[in-house]
């Protein structure tokens, strides 16, 4: 399966929110993202049934954390804001 920008972003965010013990909820991800909410709920969707997140618990499975490991951490702009890489 190759990931689209979106569903990178949403691995990328639920790896950093674990690594912060911050629970993943839609509305956290939507602001972390800046995606709408139909785009994150239909990424957690596509990461499930690919096996790389718990879509109930919004969590990453074990494959999706190395997944998130491998796609590294997202780039800062000037300002510290995040972009998408």
């Amino acid at each position: 399966m190759t990931l689209t920008t979106q569903e990178t972003l949403v691995l990328r965010e639920l790896f950093e929110l674990a690594q912060s013990d911050t629970p993943a909820t839609v509305i956290r991800l939507m602001t972390r993202t800046e995606l709408p909410r139909a785009t994150v709920e239909a990424a957690l969707a596509r990461l499930d049934r690919a096996g790389w997140v718990s879509r109930e618990a919004i969590r990453l499975s074990l494959p999706g954390l190395a997944l998130a490991v491998a796609a590294g951490p997202r780039a800062r702009g000037a300002r510290g804001r995040r972009l998408a890489a």
